[in-house]
C-alpha cells in the first residue's frame, strides 16, 4: 500500500505541475480544439488539446523514480523484463501516435496500423488473452485464437476510450474506474507490477482531472485518450488467467463497460444510418444524456456512477465462482438494457423501417456526393460551378431549399434555391456552414430542411466535409466575369 500511495502522489504532483506548462505549449503550437468547428463538439470556447503529454509524463516519471531508487518494487517489476519492456515501449508508441495526431492529424487507417503494431508488440512480450472464463461454464482455452482476440481487445479498447472522450473529465474518470479491478487485485494479492503501473496512471489521471473538470481548461486530446486506452487494455489482459491477481477477461469487459458499450452502439448506429464506422457523430451516450436536458457535470457524474457499478460487478464476478456469478452477470445485463431503453436506443425507428431506409439512402447519397467533390476540386472550378455543386449537395442532403453566399460581408454573389414540391415552414431546421475563402473572405452555405428527423445529425459530418471542399474550391477559383448579382438558381425535384 505504501508503494501505491507513493506512486500515486508522485504521479499526481508531476501531472499537476506539468499540465499548465503543456497548456501554454499547446497554445504556442496551435494544438487547439476549435469550438463549433464540428457539430458533435459541445464546448463553446477554443480549448488546448495536448494535455495527454502531462498524463504521459506523470505515468513515466514515477516509474523512472522507483527504478532510480532501486527499490524492491522495481526489482519485482523488472524481474520479467519482457512485460516491463512491453508496457513501457508499447504505450510509448501509442503516445507518439497521439502527439502526431494532435499536432498534424492522422488518417483513421494510419492510426489503426500503428495501433495494431503496438498491440502485436505487447502480445509478443506476454500481454495476451489466453482463456475466457464464463460463470457456471468450464474455462475455455483459446489457443491460436488468443492472438486475434488480444489484438481486437487492445485496439478496440484504445479506440473506445478515445471515442468516450467527449465531455470535460469523462475519459479521465472512466479510466480511473477501469483501473479499479487492476489496482484492487494488485493490492489484495501483492502484485507489485499492477501496483506500480496502476498507481502511476491513477495519480496522473487525478492530477490532470484538476484542469480537465468542467469547465475544462485543457483536453487530453488523442495523446491522452489513446495512451490511456492502450494502458488500460494491456493491463487488463496481462497474463490473463495466470495467477491470483490476473484480471479475468470478463471482469475486464465489465470494468470497461461504458466505453465498450458506447463503441458497440456507435458501430451499430452508424451502420444503420449509413455513415462511416470510424466517422464522428453526436449520438454517443453523453450526447443522448445532454439532449435529455442533463447538465454537463451531471452527465459526467451519471456515467461515473454507471462505470463504478460495472467495475464493482466485475470484481464481484471475479470472486464468485458459483451460481452467484450468473446472477451478477444477468443483473448487470438487465440494468444495461434498462439504461439503453431509457436513452432511446432500443426503440423502433421513428416512422417505421421504410422511412428509416429512405433516410439511410439520403445519407449514403450524401457521402457519395462528398467523394465526388474530391475529384471535382482538381478541375479548377469557377464560382458558377461551385454554386452548381452546392445545389446538388442540397438535393442529396434532402434539403427543401438553401442559399450560398460567397463573401457575404462584401456583398459579392448569392445563389438561392427552393426545390419544387418542398415545403419550408417557419419552424424548418436551418443549417449554416461557414466557408473560408481567399484572404479574409468568408462564405456561407445555408440549408433548410422541412423534415429534420432523428437521423438528421448523422448527415452533419458529411455536410461539414462537403463545406470544407467547397471552401477549398472557392479559394482556388477565379471570379466569373459578367456574372449578375444576385443569381437565383431555382432548382426542382
Amino acid at each position: 500500500m505504501r508503494t501505491f500511495l507513493f506512486t500515486v502522489t508522485l504521479a499526481f504532483g508531476v501531472c499537476f505541475l506539468l499540465t499548465p506548462r503543456v497548456l501554454q505549449l499547446a497554445r504556442r503550437v496551435g494544438a487547439i480544439d476549435v469550438a463549433g468547428k464540428e457539430a458533435r463538439k459541445v464546448h463553446v470556447h477554443d480549448i488546448p488539446r495536448l494535455g495527454g503529454l502531462a498524463i504521459v509524463a506523470g505515468f513515466y516519471l514515477p516509474i523512472a523514480a522507483v527504478a532510480a531508487m532501486e527499490t524492491t518494487v522495481w526489482r519485482y517489476f523488472s524481474e520479467d523484463s519482457r512485460l516491463a519492456v512491453g508496457i513501457l515501449f508499447g504505450s510509448a508508441i501509442v503516445a507518439l501516435l497521439g502527439i502526431y495526431d494532435d499536432l498534424r492529424g492522422a488518417r483513421a487507417r494510419h492510426k489503426l496500423v500503428v495501433q495494431l503494431v503496438a498491440a502485436g508488440f505487447v502480445y509478443a512480450l506476454g500481454f495476451r488473452v489466453e482463456v475466457i472464463d464464463l460463470p457456471l461454464l468450464p474455462i475455455l482455452d483459446l489457443g491460436w485464437l488468443g492472438l486475434p482476440l488480444t489484438l481486437l481487445w487492445i485496439v478496440g479498447v484504445t479506440n473506445a476510450v478515445n471515442l468516450i472522450d467527449g465531455l470535460d473529465g469523462l475519459a479521465s474518470g472512466i479510466g480511473l474506474f477501469g483501473l479499479l479491478p487492476v489496482v484492487v487485485l494488485g493490492l489484495v494479492y501483492g502484485d507489485q507490477f499492477a501496483i506500480l503501473v496502476g498507481g502511476a496512471l491513477v495519480g496522473s489521471l487525478l492530477g490532470f482531472l484538476v484542469f480537465n473538470w468542467h469547465p475544462a481548461r485543457i483536453f487530453m486530446g488523442d495523446t491522452g485518450s489513446m495512451f490511456l486506452g492502450f494502458v488500460l487494455a494491456v493491463m487488463t489482459v496481462r497474463t490473463s488467467g495466470k495467477g491470483p491477481a490476473a484480471v479475468s477477461f470478463l471482469t475486464a469487459v465489465l470494468a470497461l463497460g461504458v466505453p465498450i458499450l458506447d463503441t458497440l452502439l456507435s458501430i451499430v448506429r452508424r451502420a444503420w444510418v449509413g455513415t462511416p464506422i470510424f466517422g464522428a457523430d453526436k449520438g454517443h451516450l453523453h450526447h443522448r444524456l445532454i439532449a435529455m436536458g442533463f447538465s454537463h457535470r451531471r452527465v459526467v457524474l451519471i456515467l461515473y456512477s454507471v462505470s463504478a457499478c460495472f467495475a464493482a460487478s466485475g470484481l464481484l464476478l471475479y470472486w464468485s465462482r458459483d451460481a452467484r456469478a450468473g446472477l451478477i452477470l444477468i443483473s448487470t445485463l438487465l440494468v444495461s438494457a434498462a439504461l439503453l431503453r431509457w436513452l432511446g436506443y432500443l426503440r423502433a425507428p421513428e416512422g417505421g423501417l421504410r422511412l428509416a431506409a429512405e433516410r439511410r439512402r439520403k445519407t449514403v447519397a450524401l457521402r457519395r456526393r462528398v467523394r465526388a467533390l474530391d475529384g471535382w476540386m482538381k478541375t479548377g472550378p469557377g464560382l458558377d460551378e461551385i454554386a452548381e455543386q452546392a445545389e446538388q449537395l442540397a438535393r442529396e442532403a434532402g434539403a427543401a431549399g438553401g442559399r450560398l453566399a460567397l463573401a457575404p460581408d462584401g456583398c459579392e454573389r448569392t445563389w438561392e434555391w427552393r426545390f419544387a414540391g418542398a415545403d419550408v415552414p417557419s419552424a424548418a431546421k436551418s443549417v449554416s456552414l461557414a466557408l473560408d475563402g481567399p484572404t479574409a473572405d468568408q462564405g456561407l452555405l445555408e440549408l433548410r430542411f422541412d423534415d429534420p428527423d432523428e437521423s438528421f445529425e448523422s448527415r452533419m459530418p458529411a455536410l461539414e466535409q462537403a463545406a470544407e471542399r467547397l471552401a477549398a474550391a472557392w479559394r482556388q477559383a477565379e471570379p466569373n466575369e459578367g456574372l449578375p448579382h444576385p443569381v437565383s438558381v431555382p432548382g426542382s425535384r
